[in-house]
């Protein structure tokens, strides 16, 4: 009987002074108020009845053992948790095995169970004129929630087709996710300027946050630091159309797909402002993210890494991805700085990303992509292809890039092209290394288009230091248009064979094969001087015929801008000591055939003179 009464009264007289034990079921609206803190939940709590259980800033809500909160209920009917904590004093929600047990025994994740937003949880209301102004239902508002997730429980917070507001959290220390959300077709979950960090499970999708149908969820401002879950360590989306994740820090989570955040089957997404950093996994080291229509933007992911594929990001469907910075992302195996499927892909910055294999910054494999104004630099692929880019959807354009000192230890050092009717245009493609073949740029597929383009000082091992194409790459064209004045510049590029352009396309007599290179800066005007920096039919008969007559007018070459890029300066020296010291014939500067102690003091009055 004594227990059947304080469960009915909720509230009974505490063993310790100064602190309220409660438990059982809550039927009639109830407040609690510093002066009753801390309460310590003995057994767990139902909020029913059309009852709303209010809380104060400052409470301390201490959780014994197996206990939780349950908002809402089939058995008690609706209820609702408000809980007002301010910055100065948030209410805390931990747990209470310190003081049940021994002050020396530490507070551990799962030492309670959950608060549980049921389907018969009152939901939050905004006002409709100002959808930013919170009226009433269910919220949690500058609150501490920790050491939690024990049991079976799905998280520490669970949501069951409800949607209370979330904003100013810190939820730490689960031992099942942070927050986990089922929602139903049009609930829509807001989390704003929050905390989620220290939780989850290797076995469960979404360790800070896992958030499933639904649609317009707001994930705004928060940071989710040291998660980690089967699917999106920080945070995990859906099933769920119009999120809008925008201004947050995902930061050393981990997760087998998605180390920060992943999403699945989430149209018209905004995912905006944020930053993935130090993030793991084996596939998408920061973010994972599937789903049409969506518009990625001024995102950054930097120090990421992935055990097989995608260091960066993997994205798949997304409409748009621009202003993206990749800066320092590795993969054990390809995509250093990640994998973009994506119809517009433009303005990023793809720096000093790493593949143990191919593809050292980035792959575009969406056909009909358009890929503009990108800074692609710095990248490299330690064994395979594609220092810099690698080209996988048909009919892709590349427009106003610029590809420099990429480095590939196979195929293509700047740019790597597996798709037919590829067309790089007014591109910079200058200083990539390929340990193979293709320095500047590797064509492996037919009905390729360079125009306006400059390969500049570009190297490789084998074979065409600045163009290489391979033999299913018929039907290509480096030509300029003669009447326009436009033309592509190949030049000041090295290699074993064929500096400038090695055409390894079959012969066919009737000419088909054969490849239109005419009204081309090579570099130089004499024509027999061109010839030997190409690999085509005049080398080996078998090999189709590059035409490449008339020659472009080249601009004026300045003999010490080495780089080609119309400024003298100390990239230039570096790259003539890198010549001199190597004994490459570039740094032949008085063309004598020796490269001794005259060419270097050439060198250095035409430096100092420049140009």
């Amino acid at each position: 009987m004594v227990k059947r009464s304080c469960l009915a009264l909720v509230v009974c007289a505490g063993a310790a002074a100064g602190q309220t034990n409660v438990g059982g079921p809550i039927v009639a609206n109830t407040t609690w108020t510093p002066a009753g803190s801390p309460y310590i939940v003995a057994t767990s709590i139902v909020i029913g009845g059309n009852s709303t259980l209010t809380i104060e800033a400052g409470v301390v809500v201490r959780l014994q053992q197996s206990t939780g909160i349950a908002v809402g209920s089939q058995a008690f009917g609706p209820g609702g948790l408000v809980v007002n904590g301010t910055a100065a004093s948030p209410v805390r929600f931990t747990s209470n095995r310190p003081f049940a047990t021994n002050p020396s025994d530490p507070a551990a994740k799962g030492d309670w169970n959950s608060i549980v937003f049921s389907d018969t949880a009152f939901d939050a209301v905004f006002d409709a004129n100002n959808p930013e102004l919170y009226l009433s239902g269910s919220k949690i508002e500058h609150a501490v929630i920790e050491f939690g997730g024990g049991g079976t429980v799905g998280g520490m917070i669970e949501i069951q087709n409800s949607t209370p507001y979330f904003r100013s959290l810190t939820v730490r220390d689960s031992a099942r996710r942070g927050i986990v959300a089922s929602l139903s077709s049009g609930q829509a979950l807001r989390l704003i300027d929050s905390l989620v960090t220290q939780c989850g499970a290797s076995n469960l999708a979404g360790g800070g946050v896992s958030i499933s149908g639904g649609a317009n969820h707001r994930i705004e401002r928060c940071t989710f630091t040291a998660c980690v879950g089967s699917n999106g360590g920080g945070l995990n989306i859906q099933n769920a159309a119009g999120i809008r994740v925008i201004d947050n820090v995902f930061q050393n989570n981990s997760g087998s797909t998605g180390g920060g955040m992943r999403t699945q089957t989430t149209a018209n997404a905004i995912v905006s402002g944020n930053l993935f950093t130090e993030n793991s996994a084996s596939n998408s080291g920061g973010l994972s993210f599937n789903g049409a229509g969506a518009a990625l933007s001024d995102n950054v992911y930097s120090d990421n890494a992935a055990t097989s594929h995608n260091g960066g990001l993997g994205v798949s469907l997304a409409g748009s991805v621009l202003r993206e910075t990749i800066v320092g992302n590795t993969a054990t195996f390809d995509a250093g700085g990640g994998t973009i499927s994506a119809d517009v892909i433009g303005d990023l910055i793809v720096t000093g990303n790493t593949a143990g294999r191919d593809v050292g910054g980035i792959r575009s494999d969406r056909s009909g992509a358009s890929i503009s104004n990108c800074l692609v630099s710095g990248n490299a692929a330690n064994s395979g292809r594609a220092g810099g880019m690698d080209i996988r959807g048909n009919n892709t354009t590349v427009e106003g890039c610029t590809i420099t000192n990429n480095q590939s230890g196979a195929n293509g050092g700047g740019l790597y092209s597996f798709a037919t009717g590829t067309q790089i245009i007014a591109s910079v493609i200058e200083n990539n290394q390929a340990g193979a073949s293709g320095g500047g740029v590797y064509f492996d597929r037919a009905n390729w288009r360079a125009v306006e383009t400059s390969i500049v000082g570009n190297s490789a091992s084998n074979n065409g230091g600045g163009v290489f194409v391979a033999p299913n790459g018929t039907g290509g064209s480096l030509a300029g248009d003669q009447t326009a004045g436009t033309f592509n510049t190949i030049r000041g590029n090295s290699a074993t064979t064929a500096s400038a352009l090695y055409y390894n396309v079959a012969f066919n007599a009737n000419g088909s094969n054969d490849l239109n290179a005419s009204f081309v800066c090579w570099g130089t005007d004499d024509l027999a001087a061109v010839q030997t920096m190409i690999f085509d039919f005049f080398d080996d008969s078998t090999k189709a015929i590059v035409g490449v007559f008339p020659l472009a007018p080249c601009p004026s070459i300045c003999a010490p801008d080495m780089n080609g890029d119309g400024v003298v300066d100390a990239d230039d020296f570096f790259i003539f000591l890198q010549f001199f010291a190597s004994g490459d014939t570039r740094a032949d500067f008085n063309g004598d055939g020796v490269i001794d102690a005259d060419d270097f003091f050439a060198f250095l009055g035409a430096f100092a003179a420049g140009c």
